[in-house]
């Protein structure tokens, strides 16, 4: 005889037995899967390298492509800066009149039209997920910037007033467009170089291979500057007029001498001293007749 509060048959019964065992029974190792530890993360990782195949993106690691990049293994946004300063120079025998170009140079490269897709022709050391194939342009951009410094009068003290002058003269003109020379010459510099990439391997391989390419075009883009500019020197020239101070001085000199000279030429001669006896003797009775 049944009992009236069992509504289910026997069959039934033995079916729903399982589904009330809801979790592992006491010290299993089985998850709710019914997988254990070590076969639910082999499902797992089959699971993340199916997707990485579908989805690029996913694959580990990452190649900037936009300028400020800060990520770890990753090429672009990359910055170095560098400086070069040069002279040039004005002089007399007494002073030296130096004038000074500074140069600092900053350069960066990123991949731009990047195209990133997963690979399987790395070398066996290439973790899972790094191997990728990247297509686009390595832009390298390099900038300097320059400043010009030139001496002020008042460094050079004792100077007569036509000798400021004519400094500041070959300081405004001569020595000013010396230094802007120098400035042309590093400008040279400026500019950017685009390099097609196409390169297969490991992301954490890749970034090197593009930063050596970078370091190699501003190595030979900041040597070449500096030559230029350094042909301009060695620069040491005479500052002209500055010897005006001793032609002044010659000048009155020779001035006070033509005065001297005119005034013994028309001074009359004092008449000779009656108790001179070299004086002039009495004329004769015949020369006074």
């Amino acid at each position: 005889m049944r009992d009236l509060d069992d509504h289910s048959s026997e069959p039934e019964r033995k079916e729903q037995a399982p589904q009330m065992a809801h979790g592992p029974p006491s010290g299993s190792m089985l998850s709710a899967s019914g997988l254990s530890p070590a076969a639910m993360k082999r499902k797992i990782g089959r699971r993340a390298a199916k997707k990485a195949a579908r989805d690029p993106a996913e694959t580990k690691g990452s190649l900037c492509s936009g300028k400020g990049c800060s990520c770890e293994n990753c090429a672009g946004g990359k910055e170095t800066k560098g400086t070069t300063t040069v002279f040039g120079s004005g002089s007399t025998k007494t002073l030296g009149v130096h004038g000074e170009t500074k140069a600092s140079y900053k350069d960066n490269y990123e991949i731009t039209d990047q195209k990133k897709e997963p690979s399987k022709e790395c070398d066996k050391g290439c973790p899972k997920g790094q191997c990728v194939h990247v297509t686009g342009n390595l832009k390298s951009t390099f900038t300097v910037t320059t400043q010009i410094k030139l001496p002020s009068v008042s460094q050079y003290p004792g100077l007569t007033e036509c000798q400021k002058k004519a400094v500041q003269t070959f300081i405004n003109t001569t020595l000013k467009e010396h230094e802007q020379k120098h400035a042309a010459a590093f400008a040279q510099y400026n500019g950017e170089e685009l390099e097609p990439v196409d390169e297969t391997g490991c992301i954490s391989q890749l970034d090197p291979k593009f930063q050596a390419r970078h370091t190699a075009k501003e190595t030979q883009r900041k040597a070449a500057a500096d030559l230029a500019s350094r042909s301009l020197d060695p620069y040491d020239v005479d500052i002209p007029g500055f010897d005006c101070g001793d032609k002044q001085s010659a000048d009155q000199q020779g001035a006070g001498d033509e005065d001297g000279s005119a005034y013994a030429a028309t001074e009359p001669a004092p008449a000779p001293d009656q108790d001179d006896p070299h004086g002039s003797p009495d004329p004769t009775e015949e020369e006074a007749a």
